[in-house]
């Protein structure tokens, strides 16, 4: 703000502020660890997401199993000692198609 711009302040706006004792004194509402600990978590958006990307992975760790077709302990034994076979096929000059 430039000089030319401001306006001339009253005296009555310069009166101090009441000075309130009883309110000097007051104590805010006691937290427990737990309280006082999830308050500033909820704050802090950084946290939060990585708190719901963790939580997603363990959900998505236990319950994933139950929604694929494969059971983690099915074997195949006749396959058990083929080896690994790859058909190659030529379309080209120069390009394969595996």
């Amino acid at each position: 703000m430039t000089k030319a711009n401001e306006k001339p302040i009253k005296p009555e706006e310069w009166e101090p502020a009441e000075i309130n004792s009883a309110k000097i004194e007051d104590i805010g509402p006691s937290l427990t660890y737990r309280q006082d600990v999830w308050m500033r978590f909820k704050a802090n958006k950084a946290a939060m997401a990585g708190a719901v990307t963790i939580l997603l992975l363990i959900l998505s760790a236990v319950f994933g199993p139950y929604f694929s077709k494969h059971s983690y302990d099915d074997q195949v034994l006749p396959f058990a000692n083929i080896p690994p076979i790859l058909k190659i096929y030529k379309i080209g000059n120069n390009h394969f198609l595996y």
